[in-house]
């Protein structure tokens, strides 16, 4: 099947460096507006709630990671399979993988939700937490959790977007998602005093409010994908996310060096000494 508007796709046929440099600056913008909640997230919660807190969040990140780094990789691998249907005008199988990988994003971010929930107390075990730790943990992790899956989704939707040709729409989503984070923090932290309750849920709706603006793609009648429930050859989307398991390995191991320096610090130095790492990876993230 082939469209117009697959044609007219610049990703597929415009000018080298100028189709460069229309999707280089869009990321670059995405890129920073993605990667700042944590870090706003971390000077308030710093400067407005404690040490304690701020040890409290950084204990969670390696779940996140982890859980995020699969939705990454599903999310990348699919979009390289869906560019290559684009490449050769094969909409319909675009459409398909797209609408596979979406429905699969909600199946995963529903199940992981529930069993994160449920076993809430053994993950923070896990993590190397003592158990003078878990209210104040609990105290982010439940609110945060459930916002789980209006991320993946968007973290999905931004590479199809972009895949689509529409690269300023994904990036002006995360950028107000962004500005919304900032303005729930001092909001929900400075202003009402919710603590750790409102880091999570200043966060959480900072992912909803870009998925919000994502949505409106599907109203765009240019668009070149399409989403359907039904759907076959479920084996093709394992196949395509191995085209992004290189981030799921990057996530991972993240994750995995978090929990090692978490677990060192919380057994020699205690909630100070995790605060202390979790201001050092807030530099390296800028």
């Amino acid at each position: 099947m082939t469209t117009d508007r697959a044609k007219d796709n610049h990703a597929l046929d415009g000018a080298i460096l100028r189709t460069f440099i229309k999707y280089l600056i869009p990321s670059l913008v995405g890129l920073i507006a993605m990667t700042s909640a944590s870090l706003v997230d971390g000077i308030f919660i710093g400067n407005y709630v404690g040490v304690t807190a701020l040890a409290a969040v950084n204990l969670i990140i390696p779940i996140m990671a982890l859980l995020f780094g699969i939705g990454m990789m599903v999310s990348i691998g699919s979009s390289v399979r869906g560019g290559k249907y684009l490449g050769k005008m094969d909409t319909s199988a675009a459409s398909a993988i797209f609408s596979k990988a979406l429905i699969f994003m909600v199946i995963y971010g529903v199940v992981v939700i529930a069993l994160g929930l449920l076993f809430e107390a053994q993950l923070f075990a896990g993590l190397g937490a003592s158990a003078e730790l878990f209210p104040v943990m609990s105290a982010y992790y439940r609110t945060i959790m459930p916002f789980l899956l209006p991320q993946l989704i968007m973290i999905l939707m931004y590479f199809f977007i972009r895949l689509d040709g529409l690269p300023n729409l994904a990036s002006a989503a995360l950028s107000v998602g962004a500005a919304v984070n900032i303005a729930l923090d001092y909001l929900f932290i400075v202003v009402y005093g919710w603590g750790l309750t409102g880091a999570a849920l200043a966060t959480g709706l900072s992912e909803v409010v870009p998925l919000l603006v994502m949505l409106v793609y599907f109203l765009r009648p240019e668009r070149t994908l399409h989403f359907s429930f039904r759907q076959n050859n479920w084996k093709e989307l394992f196949e395509a996310a191995y085209n992004g398991i290189s981030e799921f390995i990057n996530e991972v191991s993240g994750a995995i060096i978090a929990f090692v320096f978490n677990w060192m610090l919380i057994q020699r130095a205690g909630v100070a000494g995790v605060a202390a790492i979790t201001v050092v990876n807030y530099l390296l993230l800028i």
